[in-house]
């Protein structure tokens, strides 16, 4: 899996990496969660992290396989 630049991301590109299964909701949480660990330091711009997101990731990757996309 390889994850494109969360610094140059469009949500069209979200959800086209997404639908083509180029990666993963829970892939974009980790991801997303590592950078927020890497920056925090030097910018402390992260009050609270979602306990619950890895989780939610994973039930929205389960819908998505089983359901769809939630978009019209």
């Amino acid at each position: 899996m390889r994850m494109p630049s969360l610094l140059s991301i469009t949500l069209d590109e979200v959800a086209a990496g997404l639908d083509s299964g180029t990666f993963t909701a829970n892939d974009l949480t980790r991801t997303s969660l590592a950078r927020v660990d890497e920056v925090q330091q030097a910018l402390h711009a992260v009050i609270e992290l979602n306990a619950g997101a890895s989780t939610t990731a994973q039930l929205l990757d389960e819908e998505l396989k089983t359901v769809g996309c939630r978009r019209g």
